[in-house]
């Protein structure tokens, strides 16, 4: 019953992760050259700034364009790196709890006890979500405010075409 529809709950905070990061921006072009991810890698062994086959172009693509210092890029890295590594837990306790919860539902478990796990699955959502916030608006702050608007004008011009190809595809 419940497990058909569980896709939800693993896939929405990852697809926040990286798309509501302050850091990624778009999906890019495959470029001749590019890796993504093979077979049997492990999602530990990606590191945040590394290309996968989902292909998100993030803050560091556009450091010459923004005009980042070495500093800056370091700084960010660190944020990211701090984040991912969070967000690693917080979704192997997700996965934790979605199996939980799929196992008391089969079980026909008293629905107060269903609820707890609900709200627990919740929880780390609404953690993780508010953590890539708070990660985004520490990297603004690290950046002057002109490298801040050439960054948000990068955002706002691939979320447009996002937007479009979103439309087309329907």
């Amino acid at each position: 019953m419940f497990a058909g529809k569980r896709w939800w709950i693993l896939y929405l905070p990852c697809l926040l992760l990286l798309l509501g990061l302050g850091v990624g921006v778009a999906p890019a072009q495959d470029k001749p050259g590019d890796k993504g991810s093979k077979a049997g890698d492990k999602v530990g062994d990606v590191k945040p700034t590394e290309r996968t086959d989902r292909n998100v172009e993030t803050i560091f693509d556009y450091k010459a364009e923004i005009g980042l210092s070495d500093q800056q890029e370091k700084d960010i890295r660190q944020a990211v790196e701090a984040l991912v590594k969070q967000a690693r837990v917080q979704q192997a306790k997700l996965v934790i709890a979605a199996d939980e919860l799929e196992t008391l539902v089969s079980a026909e478990a008293d629905l107060k006890v269903i609820r707890a796990k609900l709200m627990e699955i919740a929880t780390l959502q609404v953690d993780m979500r508010y953590e890539d916030l708070a990660t985004s608006r520490k990297i603004n702050a690290l950046m002057t405010s002109v490298q801040l608007e050439k960054w948000k004008k990068i955002q706002e011009k691939a979320r447009a075409k996002g937007d479009k190809t979103e439309k087309g595809a329907k």
